[in-house]
Parts: structure tokens; C-alpha cells; sequence
């Protein structure tokens, strides 16, 4: 608690030990609990009422501000704005690290080691499994259900609604404003596969070419759309 008001009517928290270091650092965070060597940044973990916080997570200024009711791991939450106003927000271990990084990520679930970068799952809603949402403005806006090691790259899942398996959409673009269903292992190809795809793309599919199933509308079957640049770019079916 080092810096003017830093724990200040932070009435019931439990606060570990070389934690809440800043200018209103854990400002009435009533009924936190905070561990080791975290909330470290000029208002970080202020307003972060009943939040529960693991080691060494919400380092930078206003990281983890009004977060109230969160459930963050250990190392999570490193970077200027990240998981600010993100209430109710769970997060695993390792996650949620770059300059607004998980900003504003109401209600959403952050699985261990996602959401990388600056704005990665900024303005998330949704859910996304471990090891996913690696890259500069990944899965911005996302209103979806993110599988494991899914939409790492730059701009990968930007935006737009659905569901995307495991390992995929690990493209430069991949799957951004997507409306439908991306099944596993699809949409690897080469960049912007599947971007603005609306339907269903099934198992290993749209993985060969630059924007591959690109405005695509329907279903893809497994093992398809894998012919190279524009392969099943703007079908319907």
C-alpha cells in the first residue's frame, strides 16, 4: 500500500504482500482479495470490489480498475487499461497481457495463456479457451465461443459472432466478422480465410489460399475449399 490513498477505504480486503503500489492503488476495493506483488500502477484495482486476485497480475496503471467481482490468476492483467471495467470477468493464469487487453471484457471467461497483445479480446463478450488470441487487435469485439489455440495472429476473430473450435483461424485476419461456425483445425490457410463468412465451415477445411472461403454463405464440408488463393471465396451453398 505505497502511494496517496493507495488502500484507502479498502474496508475488508486481504491484500498479500508488496501489493496495491500507486496513486489510489486498491482505492475501496472492499471485500478484495489480492495476492502477491499485484495491483502495482497508479489506480490499478481501484473500485475492484469483491475481485479476486491472483500473484503478480494487474501491473500498469489502470489495469484491473472497477474490475469488481473478477476472478483473476496469477501473471494476468499486465498493461496499461487492461481488464479495466471488466466486471465479473474470469481469467486464467498468464492471460489478458498488453495495453487494453481485455478491456471492458464484461462477463467474459479468459482461459490460461489467451488474449496477448495490445487489445487482444478487447470488448470481448464471450468465452476463449487456453492459448488462444495471440496477436495485435486479436479477437477485438468478439461475441463468440473461442476454442483452444484458435485466432493467433494480427486481427484474427475481429469482431462478429459465432463459435470457432480448436486450432483455428490462425491467420492474419482469419475469421474476423465471422456470423457462423468454424469447426476444428479450419481456416489456417493463408490470410483472411473465412473473414465474413456466414455458415458452417466443417474439419480442415479453408486451409490453402489467401482468403479462402472468404464471404463464403453455407456449408463446408470436411476436408474441403483447400484449393489454393480464393478457394470457395464468396460461394453459396
Amino acid at each position: 500500500c505505497n502511494g496517496d490513498k493507495a488502500c484507502f477505504v479498502a474496508y475488508g480486503a486481504e491484500i498479500g504482500t508488496d501489493s496495491c503500489n500507486g496513486v489510489t492503488a486498491c482505492d475501496e476495493a472492499y471485500g478484495a482479495t489480492i495476492g502477491s506483488g499485484s495491483c502495482t500502477g497508479n489506480d490499478a484495482c481501484e473500485d475492484a470490489y469483491a475481485a479476486t486476485i491472483g500473484d503478480e497480475s494487474c501491473i500498469g496503471e489502470d489495469a484491473c480498475f472497477d474490475a469488481y467481482g473478477a476472478i483473476i490468476g496469477d501473471n494476468s492483467c499486465v498493461g496499461y487499461e487492461s481488464c479495466e471495467n471488466s466486471y465479473g470477468l474470469i481469467v486464467g493464469n498468464g492471460s489478458c497481457q498488453g495495453e487494453k487487453a481485455c478491456y471492458e471484457a464484461y462477463g467474459s471467461t479468459v482461459g490460461n495463456d489467451s488474449c496477448i497483445g495490445e487489445t487482444a479480446c478487447y470488448e470481448l463478450y464471450g468465452t476463449v479457451a487456453d492459448e488462444s488470441c495471440d496477436g495485435y487487435k486479436a479477437c477485438p469485439n468478439a461475441r463468440a465461443h473461442v476454442g483452444t489455440g484458435s485466432c493467433n495472429h494480427e486481427f484474427a476473430c475481429r469482431g462478429g459472432e459465432g463459435s470457432i473450435g480448436s486450432g483455428s483461424c490462425n491467420e492474419y485476419y482469419a475469421c474476423s466478422s465471422l456470423e457462423g461456425v468454424i469447426h476444428d483445425l479450419s481456416c489456417n490457410g493463408a490470410a483472411e480465410a473465412c473473414t465474413s463468412f456466414d455458415g458452417t465451415v466443417h474439419e480442415h477445411s479453408c486451409n490453402d489460399g489467401y482468403q479462402a472461403c472468404k464471404l463464403g454463405n453455407g456449408r463446408v464440408h470436411a476436408y474441403s475449399c483447400n484449393d489454393g488463393d480464393y478457394s470457395c471465396y464468396s460461394f453459396s451453398g
